[in-house]
């Protein structure tokens, strides 16, 4: 079976070279950067390489005040996360022809909600486009898998109607949480702690 194929940039393309650690308003000259300096490598070679950056597109689902939350399972494929607790779905991009890089951002977020998740009604590609609200830039460089990685941060609020079951119960286990039972621990996603404070700043919402 060949090796997956996904999407890097190299990190000095980046603004501030992806040296921050938190979340930045406004995805502009990121898009910008990777629409043209984005390029193909292999899954298993970009995971070793901290001067080339994963773009990977990160999606709260919230009902009501409740925030869907996961677990990764004790012997899942990534072994730097298992166990922790996540409020964040998503995933590394495969390569694409798309108009913006955008485009290709939620043509996989949509692919990765729907392999991971079952959602009952499920939104068309152009309702999810329609429902998702974008955050902010998320970046951590305290730890190996951060320093690989850079989140597009979304939000995506459904109705108290829709349900939403993990697919592979083997490797997650997910239920709706308050936020104040989320952990703020280390058993945490360092990119799920930083969404969630960006959501209890309480403050409008940046495109």
């Amino acid at each position: 079976m060949s090796e997956e194929t996904i999407v890097v940039v190299a990190r000095e393309h980046l603004p501030e070279e992806a040296r921050f650690s938190g979340v930045r308003r406004g995805a502009n000259p990121f898009l910008d950067a990777l629409r043209q300096h984005w390029f193909r490598a292999p899954r298993g070679r970009a995971e070793s390489r901290s001067d080339w950056k994963q773009p990977i597109p990160y999606i709260l689902i919230r009902r009501g005040e409740q925030i869907f939350t996961t677990v990764r399972s004790s012997d899942g494929e990534e072994r730097r996360l298992r166990n922790k607790v996540s409020i964040g779905i998503g995933g590394h991009l495969r390569p694409g022809d798309h108009t913006t890089f955008e485009d290709l951002l939620l043509e996989n977020a949509y692919r990765e909600l729907n392999e991971e998740l079952f959602l009952r009604p499920r939104p068309s590609p152009e309702d999810l486009r329609g429902q998702l609200s974008f955050l902010g830039v998320l970046n951590d460089e305290g730890n190996d898998v951060g320093r690989c990685h850079l989140g597009f941060l979304y939000l995506l609020d459904i109705a108290e109607s829709v349900s939403v079951e993990v697919r592979e119960r083997d490797k997650l286990t997910g239920d709706f949480r308050s936020p104040a039972a989320i952990p703020r621990d280390a058993n945490t996603e360092t990119w799920s702690l930083l969404a969630l404070e960006l959501l209890e700043e309480g403050e409008a919402l940046v495109e």
